[in-house]
């Protein structure tokens, strides 16, 4: 029987219809068009290791965009996105208008169209959601937004009775020193409209306690004991040196040493065995688990601040 002609086998396009992955993204992507168009950048250290210097003005334009934000985390379970917009949205009441965002890692983003609602978002409080203290910061370009960190936080601390010579940026970072890192005033501190206590903010470890007095000595055999109040502390754990549940609750676990391994010592053997050890204890390594059972976690708010405050 006599077959056809064999199928004629496909041939390749030709070299002009050859697309390349640039012209493939921008033709067949909707998105593409809508993005920002980027280019080019050489790297400035080319090589296995990849470096990337930023010029100091290159993100400036960009930076003021964001001048007006602040970012915000809770201690342990967080509430729901909805509830934290519309919690804080009625507490801060602001004139402008308020975009919330969340990120993956628990951060929140507050972009406020005008800088006087930040202020007073930031300056007051403090803001509970669902009986949950948010710590808010001043958003800046050194401000990392990778992972929650609960070694330090910023508090609000309270000096009623201050020597009103100590209300300046001199005195009340010295008298701030002392629990941490000063970070800025109230406005009623800085206008020294309300002398009842000066009122800053502090970013302080919780690898220290936190005293309700200081002594502080200005020389000439002259000193005085300052009272301290907070507006509010959270639970403090110093076993693991972090913030959000009390020592007693910590789940930080010591490992014993492995019989037989580097860190293991013998005890001390009977008369005529042989020498001693002449290491006196095992030594013993540790670690923090990355989460800490929700349950265990002690948010109870402790409001020691002044009884009264100005407006």
């Amino acid at each position: 029987m006599a077959s056809g002609p064999a199928p004629a086998s496909p041939s390749p396009p030709p070299a002009s219809q050859s697309l390349s992955w640039s012209s493939i993204l921008a033709t067949g992507s909707s998105s593409s068009s809508d993005g920002l168009p980027l280019h080019f950048v050489p790297p400035s250290a080319p090589g296995s290791s990849k470096v990337v210097f930023c010029p100091p003005d290159l993100l400036s334009d960009e930076a003021k965009l964001w001048e007006d934000c602040l970012v915000g985390h809770f201690l342990g379970p967080r509430p729901t996105f909805p509830i934290v917009k519309l919690s804080l949205s009625k507490q801060w009441r602001p004139q402008g208008s308020l975009d919330t965002f969340l990120l993956d890692n628990g951060f929140f983003i507050f972009k406020f169209s005008s800088p006087l609602d930040k202020s007073r978002a930031l300056e007051g409080g403090p803001w509970l959601v669902g009986k949950r203290p948010i710590f808010l910061r001043q958003w800046s370009r050194q401000l990392q937004l990778r992972q929650l960190d609960f070694s330090s936080i910023p508090l609000w601390i309270a000096f009623p009775g201050l020597p009103l010579h100590f209300w300046c940026t001199g005195g009340l970072s010295l008298i701030g020193s002392a629990f941490g890192k000063p970070l800025f005033s109230d406005l009623h501190t800085r206008r020294k409209d309300r002398l009842a206590f000066a009122r800053i903010c502090v970013e302080v470890s919780a690898a220290e306690s936190l005293p309700s007095f200081i002594t502080v000595h200005e020389g000439e055999g002259h000193s005085f004991e300052q009272e301290v109040h907070y507006d509010w502390l959270p639970p403090q754990c110093l076993t693991c040196k972090t913030f959000g549940h009390e020592s007693q609750f910590c789940t930080f676990v010591a490992k014993p040493p492995v019989v037989g391994g580097p860190d293991y010592c013998n005890p001390a053997p009977l008369e005529g065995d042989g020498p001693a050890c002449s290491v006196g204890v095992p030594s013993v390594s540790a670690e923090i688990p990355a989460t800490v059972e929700a349950e265990k976690i002690l948010l109870h708010s402790k409001d020691v601040g002044p009884s009264s405050r100005g407006s």
